[in-house]
């Protein structure tokens, strides 16, 4: 195991917390790693993603169907591809309300996952990586040996940025805060209000919504869900942004959302403009077609 290790404490430090979690099946596990490792290309990034794969493989069990086991491998990618591009670390709670899924299921979808993951036993604390190089080797096809646990980055900030927005209409509303009156100053609320009306996930949702709508590489539309929101609920946005003493990342957010909807704009018009052309061009060739016809 030394001489797998090469020199880094990560892969010494995953390879123990998986065999202890193993249990009766410590021996197993251990003789897995050896085995896996042996068959490894050289250097220490290919036998960090070797074990990362192993934990990953044993997270599911054998004994599955492969109904059961395809279900599995679609929880793992989704949770585990939401946690390493959060901006922010999460608890299993607020994760789950995020995306819209019961907190026993992300709970039990982790559970075997010690070795790579951080899961404090209160669920209402933030969930966390143990090392970097776990979300790089999830986001890289070349190295992601799991083909099944391959995460799309862009498609997971869409999910997430629409799993903001969700969680943002379903509790902004104005007087976010329950302050009562109308015109109090943003210094004068205390902050207990803040964490008392305003959950976790939506302290998240609030601050980082645009940041995954960025990465996501998603266009805006009329009558979108973004457009919907924009629609509704943008001073209650920014007034909860208040509340929380960022009105200079809502700010930012707003300028991005304003880059955003001109790229969108200029990309609708030149399909637009394609479109036309190809058009003109299908009309003359069927033009000339017909004309030379008998």
């Amino acid at each position: 195991m030394v001489q797998y290790a090469q020199g880094l404490f990560i892969w010494a430090t995953t390879a123990c917390k998986f065999i202890q979690d193993g249990k009766r099946f410590a021996e197993k596990r251990l003789q897995t790693l050896l085995d896996r490792n042996a068959s490894t290309g050289s250097g220490p990034e290919r036998h960090l993603d070797a074990i990362y794969t192993t934990v990953l493989r044993a997270s599911v069990p054998e004994t599955h169907s492969d109904e059961e086991r395809e279900e599995a491998y679609r929880y793992l990618r989704l949770i585990l591809g939401t946690i390493v591009i959060l901006f922010s670390a999460l608890s299993v709670e607020a994760l789950s309300k995020l995306l819209g899924l019961p907190s026993k299921d992300t709970s039990e979808t982790i559970a075997e996952l010690h070795s790579i993951l951080d899961i404090p036993d209160d669920p209402s604390h933030p969930l966390r990586l143990h090392h970097d190089s776990f979300r790089s080797s999830l986001l890289n096809e070349d190295r992601c040996k799991e083909r099944e646990m391959v995460v799309n980055e862009q498609q997971a900030h869409l999910r997430l940025a629409s799993g903001c927005l969700e969680v943002m209409s379903s509790v902004l509303k104005e007087n976010v805060c329950g302050q009562g009156v109308l015109g109090v100053l943003v210094s004068d609320v205390n902050i207990s209000y803040v964490q008392e009306y305003l959950t976790t996930e939506a302290q998240y949702a609030c601050l980082y919504w645009v940041g995954h709508l960025i990465r996501s590489g998603q266009q805006l539309f009329d009558d979108g869900n973004i457009h919907q929101f924009l629609r509704k609920h943008p001073l209650h946005w920014t007034e909860a942004m208040s509340c929380m003493r960022k009105t200079s990342e809502a700010i930012e957010a707003m300028a991005l959302l304003e880059c955003i909807t001109e790229v969108s704009r200029l990309n609708h018009a030149y399909d637009a403009s394609k479109d036309r052309k190809l058009t003109t061009v299908a009309g003359r060739r069927m033009s000339d077609h017909s004309r030379s016809r008998p």
